[in-house]
């Protein structure tokens, strides 16, 4: 690819040509693939995620942790809370019965509501080692690892290529800092978390998702570009 100062740079964990690159192209936004960062699976959580029941809430705090923990779900479905609309649309797909989705966009929101409403059951966090457990858990809290988040070294052309970059994770924007030591373009993120970690690194946020999807951040990337002219 002719790479150009006008490319955006996809720092998400996505093979080239992966879904958020696709909706970049469907936008005509020329793009610089180089994630900063690798999620590696650690195991299903099957076992825990499996002695589940009705009675019970599964807690999944990203898209990825959807993915890895669809078929440990047994019969007796627990259940399920979520943050964002992307997880909560991939879970449907998945056939997990969503519950609850956090108004906040954030993990907090989902402790807020459980703390009032998890009643006797039990409550599995399944979730990314980065990933901070609630300060103020509900009680009955299990929490399961499911994936570790790595490193991926990104060359420093990759920076001078690009006019943007589009962060979807925290842990994105952490691997940019412990690398660059700033996130060295103009950002746009997928949510408030996201945007969050941004402007802890005192970050350039040119722009937020309005909702937390790949589809909504690719047309923030695109209104972006048109409206630098």
């Amino acid at each position: 690819m002719d790479l150009t100062s006008d490319a955006i740079w996809v720092t998400r964990d996505e093979p080239e040509g992966g879904r958020l690159s696709a909706l970049l192209a469907e936008r005509d936004v020329p793009i610089v693939h180089a994630p900063l960062v690798r999620l590696q699976p650690l195991g299903d959580g099957g076992d825990a995620v499996s002695r589940l029941g009705p009675d019970d809430w599964l807690v999944l705090s990203s898209p990825r942790a959807v993915e890895l923990i669809a078929e440990a779900v047994g019969a007796r479905r627990p259940m399920v809370a979520v943050v964002g609309e992307m997880s909560a649309s991939l879970a449907r797909a998945r056939g997990f019965p969503v519950t609850f989705v956090s108004p906040s966009e954030s993990s907090r929101g989902i402790w807020d509501h459980l703390r009032t409403h998890a009643g006797a059951g039990r409550v599995c966090f399944a979730r990314s080692t980065r990933a901070t457990p609630p300060e103020d858990p509900p009680s009955g809290l299990e929490i399961v690892d499911l994936y570790d988040v790595v490193d991926l070294d990104v060359p420093s052309s990759v920076v001078d290529r690009a006019a943007a970059a589009v962060f979807t994770s925290r842990s994105a924007v952490e691997s940019c800092v412990r690398q660059f030591g700033s996130v060295p373009v103009p950002a746009i993120s997928i949510g408030p978390t996201t945007t969050a970690a941004l402007r802890e690194a005192a970050a350039d946020v040119a722009a937020e998702a309005e909702t937390r999807s790949l589809e909504s951040i690719a047309d923030a990337v695109a209104d972006w570009r048109s409206g630098r002219g």
